[in-house]
């Protein structure tokens, strides 16, 4: 598995799951509300980024043509 190389990964990673999964494993939410606070906020920010701008950085960080 690759990392994850778009613009604010960051975001994603840390601020979406790392956050969700602490609240999961301590028993704070179940494994369906992670399952959509993760997929919300990833959504959220891939939105904010602008979808297909997104796409594009990720295709090309695989050697893909955009």
């Amino acid at each position: 598995m690759l990392d994850l190389t778009i613009p604010n990964e960051h975001s994603y990673q840390q601020e979406i799951v790392d956050t969700t999964l602490a609240a999961f494993l301590s028993g704070d939410i179940s494994r369906d509300q992670a399952m959509e606070e993760i997929t919300n906020g990833w959504e959220k920010i891939t939105d904010e980024m602008g979808r297909e701008e997104q796409k594009t950085f990720y295709r090309t960080s695989l050697g893909m043509t955009p």
